[in-house]
C-alpha cells in the first residue's frame, strides 16, 4: 500500500496514471489509497498516544500547543 501513497501524494501522479502504473483498476487504487491512509493515520495516532477520535490536526489547532 506504500506505492500508492508516494505515487499520489508525493509524486502527485493521477488515479489513473496509478492505476497504470500498478496494473489494476482504478477502483482498486482508490481502495488501496484510503486503507493505506486509515493504516498510516492508526500508526501516527499510536505513535503520538492520541485518543481514537483526535486528529494531530486537532491537536496543532488547540490554543496553547506551540508553547
Amino acid at each position: 500500500m506504500r506505492p500508492v501513497i508516494i505515487l499520489y501524494d508525493l509524486q502527485g501522479l493521477s488515479y489513473q496514471e496509478i492505476a497504470r502504473v500498478l496494473g489494476c483498476p482504478m477502483g482498486t487504487v482508490k481502495s488501496r489509497l484510503f486503507n493505506a491512509r486509515s493504516q498510516l493515520r492508526e500508526k501516527l495516532r499510536e505513535r503520538l498516544l492520541l485518543p481514537a477520535g483526535e486528529s494531530a490536526t486537532s491537536v496543532e489547532s488547540t490554543p496553547g500547543a506551540d508553547m
